[in-house]
């Protein structure tokens, strides 16, 4: 019997995106449900049985990057070489995911997705938080929270190799660097690791379990 490939979305900000891409990341370390752990801990076979409950899926599946974007529309730039498609075609040559959409009066738009961890500062973008003053004065699409991305403008796939579960504490530099933290600084990578994590979730402290997924790039 044939088991379906799972899939499921997962959030990486920019700098974790491009050490993804560069290859230099291959882990990333979730803070775990303490009530699942609870609940497995003293049972007959409790560490599979944690494993099993992994939100992020178990080896063989795959999960899809999102990211901070912002979605480029050939409609909106009516006289210019978009809206003749070249420039979409451009950007669908090196691999972009898009969308060709049939208007429903006639004629055909792409549907462009632009990625901030390394697309800093394309023209179209416009970084203002008043939206819609911009929109009336055609500045373009903002910048979007990576939670909105779509399947389809997603261009990273992972796919999960290993799932495991330890205190966070317990990393070491060898899962720093495969965290992404670079490993040739006057800095530990393990310490680097700290830093980040503290940074965002404020609680290396208390030492929480986490779940380990590891995994291998399948597209790009």
């Amino acid at each position: 019997m044939i088991t379906a490939i799972k899939e499921r979305p997962i959030l990486f900000s920019a700098p974790m995106v491009r050490a993804i891409l560069e290859k230099r990341k291959t882990q990333t370390r979730r803070v775990a449900d303490q009530k699942t752990v609870n609940e497995c801990e003293g049972t007959f076979g409790a560490a599979l049985d944690l494993l099993t409950r992994c939100p992020f899926g178990q080896p063989g599946d795959r999960l899809w990057v999102r990211e901070t974007f912002a979605i480029e529309t050939t409609m909106d730039w009516p006289g210019s070489l978009r809206s003749e498609h070249e420039y979409a075609k451009k950007h669908c040559e090196d691999g972009r995911p898009h969308k060709i959409v049939t208007h429903p009066e006639g004629g055909t738009y792409y549907r462009l997705p632009h990625y901030r961890a390394t697309d800093p500062e394309p023209q179209l973008v416009c970084e203002s938080k008043k939206c819609a003053t911009c929109r009336d004065r055609d500045y373009g699409p903002h910048w979007k929270p990576s939670i909105h991305m779509p399947r389809w403008a997603s261009r990273i796939t992972l796919e999960i190799t290993d799932v495991r579960v330890e205190r966070l504490q317990e990393i070491d530099a060898v899962d720093a660097v495969a965290e992404g933290m670079e490993q040739f600084t006057e800095t530990p990578p393990d310490f680097l690791f700290r830093e980040l994590w503290d940074s965002i979730y404020k609680n290396w402290d208390a030492n929480p379990f986490v779940w380990v997924v590891s995994f291998k790039m399948v597209k790009p």
